[in-house]
């Protein structure tokens, strides 16, 4: 290997991204039959190169692993190269954003509930990433620190959420040791969350103490993320119980925890239903207080053009309620239904658009306040 060939390889990288589609057209450059001989040729080359010695480094290697699985090289311990400080360099950098290949990954952007952004993750993993994912295989066999501290660097975050998936590494496992609880970055606690409390979601068949040792990690994880974190989790339409321990941190921290609900945006009245179990919690004070901030959300969802409020959900509510706070309900509901403005036969002639939002309002609410009344 030479000069020209590194740059063969560069050219071929920087052009078509990691994986490259003619891969025949490097296995003149690499000696396959001799991997051993290729490491010495390239230790000896890129010492007699002057600048970018760690994105090259990097290159090299995206190179080699368009052509061969790691399980090839078995026998090589790739902390034992003379190259591997230079191709950690050129990975860090790869991983902080600052080398550019052309196939980058995609730019991370919640909708809505960000628990279900990262548990849905595997609808956005890319295949064109094959040969970065067979050299991580190679060093997280051979060097699990500095595997982790790398993605603890993912400035994208693209590749941290596709680990924790496992769709980096077959039977990944995170260890305790490796799990950078202290960091403040957001998508990465989600994700962590996501990984610890992921296997016991359903509660069927789990191993109870590995759960309990999971549950203790997660409640290290920073109170002002994990609040936001384990709200954004009850909400998901697929929670069906939640754990005691997040229970008792809300009750513990119920300045926090208000807060963080009242920041929060609520979508639907379905997810408004999934907090509802927290009114049978705690002091009297702190139903009474949780109730007023859970009829404000109830108010932003009637203010919006429509109400999506079944009878039979409206009914689940309620059996969450006190009488007095139905009524505080049913009183929200006719102040919603008595302040609507296009409804009369005038407006349908010269407002149309208008009426038609307000009349159906109109509608529902009328049948939302009549249920209401029977079911006082």
């Amino acid at each position: 290997m030479d000069k020209n060939d590194l740059s063969i390889i560069a050219n071929k990288i920087a052009s078509e991204g990691i994986e490259i589609k003619n891969k025949d057209s490097l296995k003149d450059i690499y000696k396959l039959n001799d991997l051993k001989s290729s490491f010495d040729e390239f230790d000896i080359l890129i010492k007699e190169v002057k600048y970018k010695k760690q994105e090259l480094t990097l290159i090299f290697y995206l190179g080699l692993f368009n052509l061969i699985d790691f399980t090839e090289i078995k026998s090589c311990d790739i902390k034992k190269l003379d190259s591997y400080p230079l191709l950690k360099g050129g990975l860090i950098k790869y991983f902080l954003g600052h080398i550019t290949i052309t196939y980058k990954t995609p730019e991370i952007s919640f909708n809505r509930n960000y628990f279900s952004f990262i548990d849905q993750w595997y609808s956005y993993k890319l295949h064109p990433m094959k040969p970065l994912f067979l050299l991580l295989n190679w060093i997280y066999r051979d060097d699990e620190e500095f595997f982790f501290d790398l993605f603890f660097k993912d400035n994208s975050n693209y590749l941290f959420i596709t680990l924790v998936h496992g769709g980096i590494i077959d039977d990944f496992e995170f260890d305790e040791t490796h799990i950078h609880l202290a960091c403040d970055d957001e998508i990465k606690l989600y994700a962590i969350f996501y990984y610890l409390i992921n296997p016991h979601h359903y509660l069927q068949n789990y191993d109870v103490e590995n759960f309990k040792s999971n549950l203790s990690l997660i409640m290290k994880i920073p109170l002002n993320f994990l609040m936001k974190i384990v709200l954004d989790y009850i909400r998901s339409s697929h929670v069906n119980i939640v754990h005691m321990e997040f229970v008792n941190m809300i009750k513990e921290n119920d300045a926090l925890f208000y807060e963080t609900f009242n920041r929060m945006e609520i979508y639907s009245f379905y997810e408004l239903l999934s907090f509802l179990f927290l009114l049978k919690y705690n002091s009297a004070n702190f139903q009474n207080t949780f109730f007023k901030c859970i009829l404000k959300k109830l108010e932003s969802l009637l203010m919006n053009k429509f109400i999506h409020i079944k009878i039979d959900d409206l009914k689940l509510f309620y059996s969450h309620l006190s009488k007095k706070q139905i009524s505080e309900v049913l009183l929200l509901l006719i102040k919603i239904k008595e302040n609507l403005v296009f409804v009369s036969e005038f407006d349908l002639q010269v407002r149309y658009e208008k009426y038609l939002i307000d009349i159906g309002k109109y509608d529902k609410l009328t049948e939302l306040i009549e249920f209401s009344l029977s079911f006082k």
